[in-house]
């Protein structure tokens, strides 16, 4: 994917409008550049508020130092066999980084999946309370499917 010029409009023309995707920072490397792009161009132009934006630089930023991380760790090896790579705790780190800003920005399918949603609330319908269940009260909360014996 050849990148775009740093500033360049990533906006996207639909219905006959021009809806405008949130532009990567200046300072970004290409392999951050390029997954800013990939993820904001694979969502809705108003998935992200002004207030996520910090939140997807660090995000990128993370996956890029991790990536670099790695890539050292492969080259060099792993040099000591008590410890390991001086830089996989960091890459861990960022790893660590990366879930946490992946799940605030909803970016895993997971984190966009919410157990009351229309899907799960369909698949539990008939499901009702039995009288006879002895295990009823330990599980009375209601998105917890109730399922019939027998």
């Amino acid at each position: 994917m050849a990148l775009p010029k740093k500033g360049v409009s990533l906006a996207v023309a639909k219905s006959g409008l021009l809806v405008q995707h949130p532009q990567p920072p200046e300072h970004l490397s290409d392999a951050a550049t390029r997954l800013w792009i990939s993820i904001v161009v694979n969502l809705p132009s108003s998935y992200f508020s002004p207030a996520d934006l910090p939140l997807l630089e660090a995000y990128v930023i993370a996956h890029d130092r991790k990536r670099r991380l790695d890539a050292m760790i492969q080259a060099e090896g792993i040099v000591e066999k008590c410890c390991g790579h001086p830089a996989m705790a960091q890459s861990r780190a960022e790893a660590a980084t990366m879930a946490t800003l992946a799940g605030k920005l909803r970016l895993c399918q997971s984190a966009r999946t919410r157990p009351d949603s229309a899907m799960l609330k369909h698949a539990n319908a008939g499901n009702a309370m039995r009288d006879d269940d002895p295990f009823a009260e330990y599980a009375s909360h209601p998105l917890i499917p109730r399922l019939p014996r027998g």
